[in-house]
């Protein structure tokens, strides 16, 4: 089998969900002390409209932090634009928020937001591309949330750990509402309490809620990083997950990251934690500081559960799904193809936390050892 190294497999991740521009666009608007001649350079060979407007919109960033760089008059409106342009856009989106979280301030429920809505209430100058909202509750008044979203019209769609709110008849989402931050451990719910006990008050877009501390938004951004890498779902945000991280840390002159340690340990997501600190640095070097030391066995344990999450089980996971007994019914020729997919991937999945075993069923699959 071929050796598992980490820094080659960040250096494939990177290249899975990232371009070289991309990261020539990250490493120009995190760049501590940035020149005029660097943001020269970098316009360059910069397409803004090859880009798209979601990427741009880092351009935008940097061009808001630094009002003494001079842009060339091509770009500077256009990067106005687009921060008024994703403004607009979400007007819709935080008017819903705002009508079903006052219901919910009315049931006795309080809503406590993180993710990117936490980024837009501490940044309302940053516009940014947002799908939905996502908040927590207390696991107490979980399902009392979903009733009253419910009795006011909308769709809930229910899972384990979470729901996702719709208007009625679209897939438009608005809340995602959460009972825990989700860390693929088991042990989420061991840090929760302090995670809910630290949130402080805080005026969400006119309604009275609660904000996540900046440790610990921190914290659920890297878990949910590494989350969506092993998993390979929702990797849109991972340029913004960058920038976010950064704002986050420099928000405040006595950052403790002791508390992002202590939440890793206790709820057992160390390893994603870690993961999500290395590939940020090896996006844009010495970006974060390396809060936890593994020894070398840990740090092979973390590229076999990457390896095996997103390489073997994330494919069969997708076909399995795609292959329902519902469709199969309907096709009976896909019947032989369900009865192959179906018991593998239900197997496979019994050793996603065992990387020993793990490694040895990696050995067998050269097709992913040695792409």
């Amino acid at each position: 089998m071929k050796h598992l190294d980490i820094e080659e497999l960040l250096g494939r991740i990177r290249s899975d969900l990232m371009t070289e521009r991309d990261v020539r666009l990250l490493r120009m608007t995190l760049a501590e002390h940035p020149s005029q001649e660097e943001l020269d350079a970098f316009l360059e060979t910069w397409d803004l409209e090859a880009e798209g407007a979601s990427k741009s919109l880092l351009m935008s960033y940097f061009m808001k932090a630094h009002p003494d760089m001079k842009f060339p008059d091509y770009f500077g409106p256009r990067l106005k634009g687009l921060l008024e342009y994703f403004r607009f856009h979400n007007i819709k989106l935080i008017a819903q928020f705002k009508r079903i979280a006052s219901k919910l301030a009315e049931n006795g429920i309080k809503v406590t937001i993180f993710k990117g809505g936490a980024m837009k209430h501490l940044r309302p100058a940053l516009s940014r591309r947002m799908s939905d909202i996502d908040v927590l509750v207390d696991e107490k008044d979980y399902k009392a949330a979903g009733r009253v979203i419910e009795e006011m019209g909308y769709d809930v769609s229910w899972d384990e750990h979470s729901f996702d709110v719709h208007t009625k008849g679209s897939e438009d989402g608005i809340l995602d509402v959460h009972k825990f931050i989700p860390m693929l451990t088991g042990q989420e719910k061991e840090v929760m309490a302090d995670i809910m006990g630290r949130a402080r008050e805080a005026d969400l877009f006119g309604v009275k809620g609660r904000i996540l501390t900046e440790e610990d938004l921190v914290f659920s951004l890297l878990v949910n990083l590494s989350r969506n890498i092993m998993n390979n779902t929702s990797t849109g945000g991972i340029l913004f997950t960058h920038i976010d991280v950064k704002y986050l840390v420099d928000s405040r002159e006595d950052f403790d990251w002791n508390i992002v340690a202590d939440n890793a340990r206790r709820s057992g997501s160390e390893e994603m934690v870690i993961f999500a600190v290395r590939f940020i640095n090896s996006v844009v070097p010495g970006l974060l500081p390396q809060i936890m030391e593994l020894s070398d066995s840990q740090v092979l344990d973390i590229a076999t559960r990457v390896i095996y999450r997103r390489y073997l089980l994330c494919p069969l996971q997708e076909r399995s799904h795609e292959l329902g007994v519902g469709t199969v019914l309907k096709s009976p020729k896909l019947i032989p193809e369900f009865l192959k997919v179906r018991p593998r991937y239900t197997f496979l999945k019994l050793f996603r936390q065992r990387p020993a075993a793990a490694r040895r069923i990696l050995a067998m699959h050269r097709e992913i050892m040695e792409p």
